[in-house]
């Protein structure tokens, strides 16, 4: 699961990506070229350029079966 499953940002944040799990987990935005997987125990710093605007983000592993899904929502 996603904490928080519901965020904002200004365009060009960073952002930390822990993976609190046991298994491997995945961050991708819908309709954007971001998928970043992160292991088990690990902790990531992104930075997501996305234009203004709100977007789904999900673990592609784990989006049907546990509703791993939020939403982003990007201000200027």
């Amino acid at each position: 699961m996603f904490d928080p499953t519901t965020f904002t940002f200004p365009s060009g944040q960073k952002i930390t990506l822990t993976n609190m799990g046991a298994n491997l987990h995945n961050f991708s935005v819908e309709g954007q070229n971001i998928d970043h997987d992160i292991k088990a125990g690990q902790t990531e710093v992104e930075s997501l350029d996305l234009p203004l605007g709100t977007y789904t983000f999900f673990c592609k592993y784990h989006r049907a079966a546990f509703r791993m899904q939020g939403t982003i929502t990007v201000s200027g």
